[in-house]
């Protein structure tokens, strides 16, 4: 299995991207920054990470107390704003 799931652009030259993998038998999710240059396909970076699928809802959880206390600290600007897909940051 290797589905790219979503693109997130994270600059002008680099974007995020989700994606379900599988490596000697394991089902994994992946999140993992891709460099953009002209002329060239997308290269993945060293920056990123891999885990388990049995993992998501453990990764949901946190994101979820990250959002949390963002929103206690005071939300950063555009912070809670869907873009034209309906995701907060997703392309």
């Amino acid at each position: 299995m290797n589905k790219i799931i979503t693109d997130i652009e994270k600059n002008s030259s680099e974007f995020i991207r989700a994606e379900l993998t599988e490596f000697k038998g394991h089902d994994l999710f992946s999140l993992r920054v891709y460099v953009e240059k002209e002329g060239q396909d997308p290269q993945p970076t060293r920056k990123g990470i891999t885990v388990n699928v049995k993992l998501i809802p453990e990764i949901k959880q946190a994101i979820h107390l990250v959002e949390k206390e963002l929103i206690e600290l005071g939300t950063p600007e555009g912070f809670n704003q869907p873009n034209s897909n309906g995701f907060r940051g997703c392309t």
